[in-house]
């Protein structure tokens, strides 16, 4: 089969399934996720699963879902009392020097413990010596009875410079390590809804389940599945599929290039320094006032693989003025800023929420680049802010024109 036939068929089988979706909407609400409107970080993630594991989280279920979490990753034998087990989050390591680590969830079982370092998103990268430092920490408390757990997005162990992957195979085969993935966390949840006694309780496993798949996994499962399934039919569209797969990486690539190139066709009074890249964090796109080198409108990537977008007022180094005006202006005209007395690089910037916000875990950034809605996206949001601070008159803080966009 060619690749557009194996293509077309699966749009036309996603087709179905959104007009299913569409048709019943109203009753469903299958877009609606009480998690997914908190917009849960890292800590408030570990915070729910230690809420879920502790035996007297209010739950009111006691030890049955840290025993069906011991019994599903193989620790049951380890950790045998489970009703005795206190849990929290950000755990010092307090038995080394550097006790200013923290361990994200921390279950002490007064004769073991098991030590969680949970990196929801793939961008989300590791300290040095991190992985090697909760070891040691575990080790000096229970020599002979502990566990870390790297509880990453596909479930991938941590990088090398958290630990040495020879120390990280040694304890493996001790029983001392355990990477494991989002999706294992998944079954997990599924293994508590049923034995859950709680119908309130049993409807928010089923919306923390739902938020992994869509906002961790980045996948809808009903679409995903159906995928699978045509992909699935014979040798023909296996192969296809897996030979559009490897095209990945080139197709990002000419996309971020068009992105670019549509962004300097919006901007000819102004210059776009360009500095977007893939595999490394803080990808950033600038655009300068040729006037101005010193505050720039600015786009950034926080994380690798192009995660946790944001944009702002950047300044060229934390030793310019912060500009008090100017960042009390855009948070009454836009949004209040993020900004923290740390944020020394920036006078004022947001977050970008929705399916913009990491786009290694939506299409919707690169369909939109295609279409040129993403260029359209950038430029209204460097409009509102050129036009909030050209109605205070505050450009001239800046050195930026007037007459521009």
């Amino acid at each position: 089969m060619y690749h557009r036939e194996l293509l077309l068929r699966i749009d036309q089988h996603l087709k179905v399934i959104r007009r299913a979706r569409d048709l019943y909407a109203s009753k469903l609400s299958p877009d609606f996720n009480a998690i997914g409107l908190l917009g849960p970080d890292e800590m408030r993630l570990s915070q729910i699963l230690k809420e879920l594991l502790s035996p007297v989280g209010s739950h009111a279920q006691g030890a049955i879902f840290l025993e069906l979490f011991l019994s599903r990753f193989g620790l049951e034998k380890k950790f045998l009392h489970s009703d005795k087990a206190n849990v929290s989050v950000e755990k010092t390591t307090d038995m080394l020097s550097n006790s200013m680590r923290r361990i994200d969830i921390y279950l002490d079982f007064g004769d073991g413990a098991i030590a969680i370092e949970n990196k929801p998103w793939p961008c989300s990268g590791d300290q040095n010596n991190q992985c090697k430092d909760y070891l040691k920490q575990l080790v000096k408390k229970f020599p002979n009875n502990h566990c870390l757990i790297y509880l990453s997005n596909s479930g991938t162990h941590p990088s090398e410079n958290s630990i040495n992957p020879n120390t990280r195979a040694t304890e493996e085969d001790a029983g001392n390590f355990r990477s494991i993935g989002y999706s294992e966390l998944i079954d997990w949840l599924k293994d508590c809804r049923r034995e859950c006694q709680s119908d309130r309780i049993n409807s928010f496993l089923a919306e923390f389940i739902d938020y992994i798949q869509k906002q961790i996994l980045g996948v809808e499962m009903t679409k995903m599945e159906e995928v699978v399934k045509v992909v699935l039919e014979n040798q023909e569209t296996l192969k296809a599929a897996l030979e559009i797969a490897t095209a990945h990486n080139e197709i990002r690539v000419f996309l971020l290039d068009k992105l670019q190139q549509q962004l300097k066709e919006k901007l000819p009074d102004w210059e776009l320094d360009w500095k977007v890249t893939y595999s490394k964090k803080n990808g950033h796109f600038k655009i300068m006032f040729p006037r101005s080198r010193q505050y720039f409108v600015c786009f950034e990537f926080k994380y690798t693989q192009l995660g946790g977008f944001f944009y702002g007022i950047g300044k060229i180094n934390g030793t310019l003025p912060d500009l008090h005006d100017v960042r009390s202006c855009l948070d009454q005209a836009i949004a209040h800023s993020g900004w923290t007395p740390e944020s020394v690089n920036w006078i004022w910037f947001l977050d970008i929420t929705g399916p913009y916000r990491d786009w290694n875990q939506s299409v919707d950034p690169w369909l939109d680049i295609q279409t040129g809605k993403m260029t359209d996206f950038i430029m209204e949001k460097t409009q509102a802010i050129y036009s909030a601070l050209n109605n205070d008159n505050l450009l001239d803080r800046l050195n930026w024109d007037t007459r521009l966009l």
